[in-house]
């Protein structure tokens, strides 16, 4: 997840040039084996942390017998349908640079500091989950019908089932999702 090419010298099968370390597009390298980051090609941190997330739902789904789950891609969601006001406004966390002289005494050692646990979950709640539903419960909430009901096995945006047969069309499960989840279409 650093972007650099792995040092393969003396591994071997593992070389990718042999078939092992060709992953199909859901990261799959055949049966129960996934991969990601820099072994499917040079990225970003948060290309890995998506693909491990990919690998964990292959994996759960897999696991449940629930058959292959395909990649949806990213959800399409309007500035517009984004409530920003729902949540709290905070300043991104910024990594401290080493001093000067530490960095000179030490040119190996990396040159900003990593984020303490505390920073680490104050910058993953500035998350506004655009399109994905984070059970905010506002839906199940407001809506009068009774159109949703909690779900027995819930997982990351599965909260919630919906009913039109209990749907009053009154929209306000729309108007109140501050992630843009819910939608007219």
């Amino acid at each position: 997840a650093v972007s650099q090419e792995p040092n393969w010298e003396g591994l071997g099968m593992l070389d990718p040039g042999t078939a092992w370390a060709k992953a199909d597009e859901s990261g799959s390298l055949g049966d129960g084996l996934w991969a990601g980051g820099d072994v499917k090609g040079a990225g970003i941190a948060g290309l890995a942390i998506a693909q491990g997330r990919q690998a964990a739902e292959a994996v759960h789904a897999q696991l449940r017998r629930l058959g292959k789950r395909e990649a949806t891609g990213a959800a399409q969601v309007s500035k517009r349908a984004i409530k920003a006001d729902y949540y709290r406004e905070a300043k991104p966390a910024v990594p401290r640079k080493r001093p000067a002289e530490e960095r000179l005494a030490q040119p190996e050692a990396q040159a900003e500091e990593t984020l303490t646990e505390e920073e680490f979950l104050q910058e993953v709640s500035r998350c506004f989950s655009c399109g994905s539903c984070f059970g905010c419960e506002h839906c199940f909430t407001y809506c009068n019908g009774g159109g949703f009901t909690r779900l027995k096995e819930i997982m990351p945006g599965a909260y919630f089932a919906f009913s039109l047969d209990r749907c009053e069309s009154c929209g306000k499960c729309i108007e109140l999702c501050p992630c843009g989840f819910l939608s007219p279409r």
